[in-house]
């Protein structure tokens, strides 16, 4: 063990050696997380399988009672074989400032504020930054608006932690750059913290689960919207619009045992998930996770399994990295058979264009290409597309790559002149006063989606409808709505929400709305409304004034029947602009 009980002087200029990867991956957007419940036990075996998959960034933080357990004391064991380790597989490491140690914490515990004296924090950054001057990115705390990793705290806490740890840290390497991160894709949360003081930083970070795992049911457009939406925020703070946007987990989970269908699921979602993010600007993207734990669900976000062996998300992966390269630099959009998703790349140095194409869920899609083409599939198995000829995209992605040698490019130029247009997928909203969707068996959407809701279809003579699922539990009582994000930006406030609803016979009753505010999720103004058993169809509508539509948690706001004596019909839901 390496206990240093040292003076700070001594200790700060004591750096452990590690050797450094090579520069030319340190621009690379190829990264991953990992959990610390198998890390320690784990990194040895995962590191070396997570270079191989073509990961070229691992996202590591260790916690602070780790490196201090007892004011003045420093042991840099776990670090130092962690970060060694990541060098020897040439994998840059990025690091994260998190915990409270106990002894800091005015409550004695690791996520409890406030901190008993400022000071302790930044001695602690000071000598991380110290010791592993080739970690030039750190994230300050782990998801710092969940109360999972801190309690009894504000956004000025955090703006306070920011602030210390970006004046200490640049002191100490002038290289190192700073970044704020949140749990979930908390917008508002970052407002509230650049409004509370927290000065500059250099990066941003977010943790986007809930719109990743919209895009498994459809939800390409809202993902799609995230960059713009956090430019948007820093625009409106007078901030640097085009700071470095990095996504430092997300990911979907799969059975712990082997299932085709649902380990699918997640080999079509992280090819998805890079493709996207690269798409709209994202620096770096880093999937949680290499490996395990089991969170006691029968399911874990590893792509490698507790036992070692390998998903099928871990091939799809490598089989990605290798035909994009370490580098891969986005070269526009396709809409092949107008509902297809498709997104061009320029792999590192020498190799051929690549595509990456998708459809809709449950779609299958006829899509001709003017060149022929090399069609990969995740397994990495080839076969050879001639020009024009018709291949059936499904919502299994799929790369097609030009031969060697090839100069036709017809595709990779019409992606090229898109480059800079809008996306297709969410922008036909632009210029509409309301969205609505219609419910039914198959739902109507127009510019709005009923998203992550235990619904059934239903019928009130000919007019078709849903009701909320009571006997699946609480989450049986929300239906939850995503806006389109072509119909509003972060700045938007003032809308009014119209609900069409009815009771079922003989059973009066009700629901309030929540909605997505400038504060984070809230109740909605006008409460509780209640539904009258009178067989008619009633208009409730709610108006709010501090919208912050930016899908946090994947949806912007939601009927909330918790309490409610009964289910009700709703057959549409309208948002219009004020």
């Amino acid at each position: 063990m390496k206990k240093l009980l040292l003076s700070l002087p001594l200790l700060f200029a004591t750096c452990a050696p590690a050797q450094t990867p090579p520069a030319a991956t340190r621009a690379s957007p190829w990264g991953f997380g990992s959990s610390a419940e198998w890390l320690m036990d784990g990194h040895a075996r995962f590191l070396p399988l997570m270079r191989d998959a073509g990961i070229h960034w691992f996202r590591f933080g260790p916690d602070w009672s780790a490196v201090q357990p007892r004011h003045g004391e420093f042991d840099f064991n776990y670090p130092d074989t962690v970060i060694a380790e990541a060098g020897k597989n040439n994998i840059h490491v990025s690091g994260v400032f998190a915990y409270l140690a106990p002894w800091a914490s005015s409550k004695n515990t690791a996520v409890d504020f406030p901190i008993k004296d400022i000071q302790y924090w930044r001695d602690f950054v000071e000598a991380m930054v110290r010791r592993y001057p080739n970690v030039t990115h750190w994230e300050v705390w782990n998801e710092f608006n969940s109360t999972a990793f801190s309690r009894n705290a504000t956004p000025a806490d955090y703006a306070e932690l920011v602030r210390e740890a970006c004046k200490v840290a640049k002191k100490a390497n002038p290289n190192v750059k700073i970044g704020i991160s949140c749990a979930n894709f908390a917008v508002p949360w970052f407002d509230a913290v650049i409004k509370a003081g927290c000065g500059p930083f250099d990066f941003i970070a977010i943790h986007p689960y809930e719109n990743i795992g919209e895009v498994v049911h459809g939800g390409e457009a809202g993902y799609l919207s995230m960059a713009k939406t956090l430019r948007e925020m820093l625009a409106a703070n007078k901030l640097n619009a085009k700071m470095p946007l990095w996504i430092t987990e997300l990911g979907v989970q799969a059975p712990v045992q082997p299932d085709a269908e649902k380990d699918q699921i997640q080999a079509d979602t992280i090819i998805k998930a890079y493709a996207l993010s690269f798409a709209q600007g994202f620096e770096r993207v880093c999937w949680f996770e290499a490996r395990g734990p089991n969170y006691g669900h029968g399911t874990d976000h590893g792509i490698i399994r507790q036992d070692w062996t390998l998903r099928p998300a871990y091939t799809a992966l490598m089989t990605m990295t290798k035909l994009l390269g370490p580098t891969p630099l986005y070269q526009g959009w396709l809409n092949p058979a107008k509902d297809g998703y498709a997104f061009a790349f320029r792999t590192s140095g020498n190799g051929s264009p690549v595509i990456v194409a998708w459809a809709p869920p449950g779609r299958v899609l006829e899509a001709g290409f003017p060149e022929r083409l090399h069609l990969i599939r995740q397994d990495g198995s080839v076969e050879t597309v001639n020009a024009n000829q018709k291949i059936q995209l499904t919502q299994s992605p799929v790369f097609l790559r030009l031969p060697s040698g090839s100069s036709a490019t017809a595709s990779f130029t019409a992606a090229k002149g898109n480059m800079d247009k809008p996306f297709p997928w969410g922008n036909d909203y632009a210029n509409a006063r309301e969205v609505s969707c219609r419910l039914g068996a198959e739902n109507i959407d127009n510019g709005l989606q009923l998203v992550q809701s235990n619904t059934r279809p239903d019928q009130v003579g000919v007019e078709p409808c849903r009701r909320p699922d009571f006997a699946s539990g609480d989450h049986g009582r929300y239906m939850q709505f995503r806006i389109n994000p072509g119909f509003c930006g972060f700045n938007d406030r003032a809308f009014d929400i119209t609900v069409v609803a009815r009771c079922l016979p003989g059973k009066p009753t009700g629901f309030k709305l929540s909605h997505e505010s400038t504060t984070g999720y809230t109740d909605s103004p006008g409460g509780w409304k209640n539904i009258p058993d009178d067989g008619r169809w009633h208009e409730l509508t709610w108006s709010i004034d501090n919208a912050g539509f930016v899908g946090a948690w994947g949806w912007n706001f939601r009927t909330d029947a918790i309490g409610a004596p009964a289910e009700c019909y709703i057959r549409e839901v309208r948002v219009r602009k004020k």
